[in-house]
C-alpha cells in the first residue's frame, strides 16, 4: 500500500455560505500557484516516561499518555507547562484510580519539575473518586475565579462508569486550591451514559462574561446506541453550572444522519473562527464511524452561533480523499483532537486528528495526522506523524497506542513554532503499559512542491459537501494533493 512522499530529519532528544464558498476558491488557487515550499516534519523530539525526559515518578501499568492539557506557563519561568494524566496509576494501591502529573517543562520539552495530583490529594479529597481513572480526559478552562492561574477539567469514570468532570482550581505550584463537581447526577445531564470522556473550553461563546465547556459522551444512546452527544455547558467563576445546551446530530440545524455506534463525541477541538462570520467552528471525533470499512473513524467541523445553534457542518471521513492510502480498517481516526497553530502561513489554523490503533509497521502502535483546513472547514491535505514517519525517527512499538491524546502545547523552544505532545499510554517505558508522552517539535509547513511528488501522483479535483442546514448542501470544489 502507497503511504505517500516522507521526510526523515533531525535527532531525537531523550530528554468555517458565502465565506466559506469564497475561502473554498482562494485556498484552490493558493494550492496551485504556490511556490515550492518545505514539507512539515517532525525535525526531533524528546520523550517524557519513566526514567526519560526528566521524569521518574510512574509506575508499571501506569498509562501515562491517557490525556494532555497545556496550562500555559503556570510557573511563571517563561516556559509552557502541561498536565498529563495516567489512566490507572497502582503506585498507591489503586490501580484504577488514576493520576494526574503537572509537568513544568525546560525549552527542550524535559521535566523540571512535577506535581502529582490524585483522588487523594489535598483539596480533592472525595470518596467518589475511588477506582474511577481520574484523567480520562483533561482541558485548561482558563482562569474562572481571576486568580491569576488556570483551572482543569479532569473527566473519570465516575463510581457507577456513568462519568463525571472535575474541576481543579490550581495553584501556581501545580497544586490543587479547591474543586468543583459537575455531576452525571444533575438531571440536565440525564441522557449521558460515559459523561466527560472528552472535554474542551469554548470560550465565552455568547458574549456574556460567562465561559463555556463542552463535555462529550460518546455513548450516549441518544436516538439510537452509542450514537454520541456533545454537552455546552456555561459556567460561574466558582464553576457551578448555570446552563446547558446539547449538541448532537439529528437535532435542529444539525440534520445529518448518524447510525448507531458511531460514537460521535470521542475527541475535541475548539478551532476558534475559521472563516471570520462570529461562529467558531468545533472539530468533533467519531472514532468508531463505519467510513468505507469498519471503525475507521472521522471528524466533524461543526459551526456554532453564538446562541448555540448550529450555523452548519461538515464530515471529514477516513475515506476523505486526503486520507487515501492512509486509513485502515480500524484506524478509528478522531480519538483525539487539538488545534495546531497555523503551519503552513495560510492564517487558518490546522487539526491534529490522533488514531490510537493505526498499525503503522506493526500493530495497533498508532499516529497522529496533522489536517491542513481551509477557511470552510475543509481538509486540504494531511500528514501523517507515526512509525518512523513524518520525521519521527523514534521506532515505536506493538499496541503502545501513540496519539491516545495529542496537544498543542505552544512554542517551547522559541523558534516561532508550536510544538505537539502526543501521548502513548502502552509505550513499555521501565514496565509493562508505563506509558510516555513525546514533545514533537515540528519544523513549519505548505504545499509539499511538485518536485517531492512521485510520478504517479496527481492533482485531482475533489467535490465534498457543506452542509449548511436548512438550505441543504454547497458543492465546493477543491484540488488535492496525494502526499
Amino acid at each position: 500500500m502507497v503511504r505517500g512522499h516522507t521526510e526523515s530529519h533531525g535527532g531525537t532528544h531523550e530528554g468555517r455560505a458565502d465565506g466559506w464558498l469564497v475561502g473554498a476558491v482562494v485556498f484552490l488557487v493558493l494550492g496551485l500557484v504556490a511556490g515550492p515550499a518545505e514539507a512539515l516534519f517532525v525535525r526531533e523530539h524528546t520523550r517524557i516516561a519513566h526514567g526519560a525526559g526528566g521524569l521518574s515518578l510512574v509506575n508499571s501499568g501506569s498509562g501515562l499518555g491517557t490525556a494532555i492539557a497545556a496550562l500555559g506557563d503556570l510557573d511563571r519561568d517563561g516556559v509552557v507547562d502541561i498536565a498529563v494524566s495516567a489512566g490507572g496509576d497502582p503506585g498507591l494501591g489503586f490501580p484504577a484510580n488514576g493520576a494526574i502529573f503537572v509537568l513544568f517543562l525546560r525549552p527542550d520539552g524535559s521535566v523540571r519539575a512535577t506535581k502529582r495530583i490524585t483522588p487523594h490529594t489535598a483539596g480533592l479529597e472525595t470518596p467518589h473518586l475511588e477506582g474511577t481513572r481520574f484523567g480520562r480526559s483533561l482541558a485548561c478552562v482558563g482562569d474562572l475565579d481571576g486568580d491569576g492561574n488556570p483551572e482543569l477539567a479532569v473527566g473519570n469514570h465516575g463510581p457507577d462508569d456513568r462519568g463525571a468532570v472535575h474541576l481543579l482550581f490550581l495553584d501556581q505550584s501545580g497544586g490543587v486550591a479547591h474543586a468543583r463537581e459537575i455531576s452525571r447526577d444533575d438531571p440536565r445531564f440525564e441522557e449521558s451514559l460515559q459523561f466527560g470522556e472528552s472535554l474542551e473550553f469554548l470560550g465565552d461563546l455568547d458574549g456574556d462574561g460567562r465561559p463555556e465547556l463542552a463535555i462529550g459522551d460518546s455513548n450516549a444512546p441518544r436516538g439510537g446506541t452509542n450514537r454520541g452527544i456533545v454537552w455546552i455547558v456555561e459556567l460561574d467563576p466558582q464553576g457551578a453550572v448555570l446552563d446547558v445546551e446539547l449538541l448532537a446530530p439529528g437535532e435542529p440545524g444539525f440534520g445529518a444522519p448518524l447510525s448507531d455506534h458511531q460514537n460521535f463525541g470521542t475527541g475535541l477541538a475548539n478551532l476558534g473562527d475559521l472563516d471570520g462570520d462570529g461562529a467558531i467552528e468545533l472539530a468533533v471525533g467519531s472514532a468508531y464511524a463505519d467510513e468505507g470499512t469498519d471503525n475507521t473513524g472521522a471528524a466533524w467541523i461543526v459551526s456554532i452561533d453564538d446562541d448555540f445553534a448550529v450555523r452548519r457542518f461538515r464530515k471529514i471521513p477516513a475515506t476523505h480523499p486526503a486520507f487515501l492510502d492512509r486509513v485502515d480498517y480500524e484506524d478509528s481516526i478522531g480519538h483525539d483532537l487539538s488545534v495546531v497553530d497555523d503551519l503552513d502561513g495560510d492564517g487558518i489554523v490546522e487539526l491534529a486528528v490522533s488514531s490510537a490503533s493505526h498499525d503503522g509497521h506493526g500493530y495497533d502502535r498508532g499516529a497522529v495526522w496533522i489536517v491542513f483546513l481551509g477557511a470552510d472547514g475543509e481538509a486540504r491535505q494531511v500528514r501523517k506523524f507515526g512509525d518512523q514517519s513524518g520525521g519521527l525517527t523514534a521506532t515505536l512499538v506493538d499496541h503502545e497506542g501513540f496519539g491516545s491524546s495529542v496537544e498543542s502545547i505552544g512554542d517551547l523552544d522559541g523558534d516561532g513554532v508550536s510544538e505537539l505532545a502526543v501521548g502513548a499510554p502502552g509505550h513499555p517505558s521501565g514496565g509493562q503499559s508505563t506509558g510516555s508522552v513525546r514533545i514533537l517539535f515540528l519544523r513549519g509547513a505548505s504545499y509539499a512542491p511538485r518536485s517531492t511528488l512521485e510520478a504517479t501522483d496527481q492533482e485531482t479535483p475533489i467535490t465534498t459537501p457543506l452542509v449548511s442546514d436548512p438550505t441543504g448542501p454547497l458543492p465546493q470544489a477543491r484540488t488535492f494533493r496525494k502526499w
